[in-house]
């Protein structure tokens, strides 16, 4: 099979971010792969106007990628421990109306850097609402196992050394808009 790779990362930025004050480099596309026939590969995966490659990301960015991509117009606060974490353009956006420091999570497996903000989860709600406040519509995703639940749910052998680093499953448990009350 022929693959064709056309790398779309400086239109991108030149496009879509021409009045930013922050660097290209949180702004990158992933280069966009078609087979010979032009028929998207099953490991793509489209969020708004951007085409995400699955394979060059850990499996914790591909649970959220796969989660953002049924709301991709809406701000996804993805819960990782003690804070909800906001990646990609999400975490640009929120870092801008929030006030809230803009860092990165590393590098994609193609070098593309990923943005991340995020707000602790106790303090969490009055976040939300300054975010509603701005016109964004938000949805929050849960962990909804425990780290014991997540180390158990790959065993299927009790002699076998329990896994390290079992990814925690989560599901969106809420989305919130200006027309939406807070608990």
């Amino acid at each position: 099979m022929v693959t064709h790779k056309i790398d779309t990362r400086a239109v991108y930025a030149k496009i879509n971010y021409p009045n930013s004050q922050h660097p290209t480099r949180f702004m990158t596309q992933p280069t966009l792969e078609l087979n010979a026939s032009k028929q998207p590969q099953s490991h793509l995966i489209q969020i708004g106007n951007k085409t995400y490659n699955l394979e060059h990301h850990t499996p914790m960015m591909v649970q959220y990628l796969t989660l953002k991509a049924d709301y991709p117009d809406a701000l996804l606060l993805y819960r990782m421990g003690d804070f909800y974490e906001l990646f990609f353009d999400d975490a640009i956006l929120a870092s801008e109306i929030l006030d809230i420091t803009l860092t990165r999570r590393g590098q994609d497996k193609a070098g593309n850097v990923i943005a991340m903000a995020g707000v602790p989860y106790h303090s969490a709600d009055s976040y939300m609402a300054r975010l509603i406040a701005n016109g964004q519509t938000v949805v929050i995703c849960e962990q909804v196992d425990t780290p014991a639940e997540a180390d158990n749910a790959d065993k299927t052998d009790s002699t076998k050394q329990k896994p390290a680093n079992k990814l925690m499953r989560r599901e969106v448990v809420k989305t919130l808009t200006a027309g939406t009350l807070t608990d």
